[in-house]
Formats: structure tokens, sequence, C-alpha cells
């Protein structure tokens, strides 16, 4: 498990898996002409491969730790994330993304400092993933295990090891709608 997790750590990825450029042109913005090439570097799309696929897997499911929350307080935050969020043009969403970003990482470092690495990650995207896979997640993870949630930990991490590997690299490419925000807000909701 622990190389896994070191190969993972070593690979360049994408930082929030933003929007296309077209996106971006057709709303009424103002962006400065750096965050503009950035979003239109190809530095932000994942390489094609299974380790970045496999990182990104663990990322994202960490995320079902939230079963140990208050049901009602669980269901109530995924339905006004969708509710809120389903809507909102990509553009928007990578901003609330961003704040939300901003506010969950800094349970882990502080504010300034979570203000810190989030400027960044936007020039060097892939440090997102290697912070997020590395950093993140076990830290998110060791909070449960205090709690004696072992056996079920073990058994989503192995699951989105195994999720990571099977799933083909193309599928997390062309993700530019940031569809699945709704799912980290929820779970933002839920940790915070």
């Amino acid at each position: 498990m622990r190389i896994l997790l070191i190969l993972s750590l070593l690979t360049n990825s994408f930082a929030f898996n933003t929007f296309s450029l077209h996106h971006l042109k057709k709303q009424p913005l103002i962006i400065n002409k750096k965050i503009h090439t950035l979003l239109n570097d190809k530095l932000l799309n994942p390489p094609n491969n299974t380790l970045v696929t496999t990182a990104i897997s663990t990322i994202a499911f960490h995320g079902f730790t939230d079963v140990f929350h208050d049901k009602l307080i669980i269901t109530r935050n995924y339905i006004i994330s969708f509710l809120t969020l389903y809507k909102i043009k990509p553009v928007y969403r990578f901003y609330i993304l961003v704040l939300f970003s901003v506010y969950h990482i800094r349970k882990d470092i502080g504010l300034n400092n979570s203000l810190i690495l989030h400027i960044i990650w936007f020039f060097k995207p892939w440090l997102s993933v290697f912070y997020l896979s590395c950093i993140h997640v076990p830290l998110h993870y060791i909070s449960y295990f205090k709690d004696g949630y072992n056996t079920f930990l073990f058994f989503i991490y192995f699951f989105s090891l195994v999720i990571g590997i099977v799933i083909p690299p193309s599928y997390i490419i062309n993700n530019q709608t940031l569809w699945w925000l709704w799912l980290v807000i929820g779970h933002i909701l839920n940790v915070n």
C-alpha cells in the first residue's frame, strides 16, 4: 500500500480539473491574464496513466467517511449542495471549488497556509494531487482511526485503489463541467 501511495505522489496531474477555455469566453468575467493562460494550459489535464487515476480515486473515495456522521445532516448537506450547484455554469463552479477548498484545507494547515497552498496550485497544478493524496487524505483517515473505524477505512482505501487501477485513465480527462462539485461541497459541509 505504501509503494502505490508513493508512486501516486510522484505522478504529475492537474489542480482542479478545470473547465475549458471556450466556457470562459462565454462568461462576462474579467480575469487577469495569468489565470486566463492557466486555464488554457495543457498541464491542467491529467496524464493518461493508471497512477494518476489511482491517486485521484483515493482522493475521491475518502468522502465515504461521511457515513460516520448523522444521516439526516449528511442527507441535508448533499441535497442542498446538489440543488445549489446543478444549474451553475462551470466557470462559477470552479470559483466555488477554490473557495470551499481553501476553507476545507485550512483544517489541515491553517487558513493562511491554505491560501498560500492554493496560490501555489495555480502555478504548479500537479501539486494539488500530491498534497491531497499524500497529506490530506491520510490526515482525514487518521482522524477516523482514532474513533475505531479501522476495518471500514482499510476497505475504503483498498476499494479506491482497485477502482483507480480498473477505471481507464481516459475517463477522468474530459471532466470539464465539474459535475462532481456537489459531492465535494457536500463532503466539506459534513466534516467542517
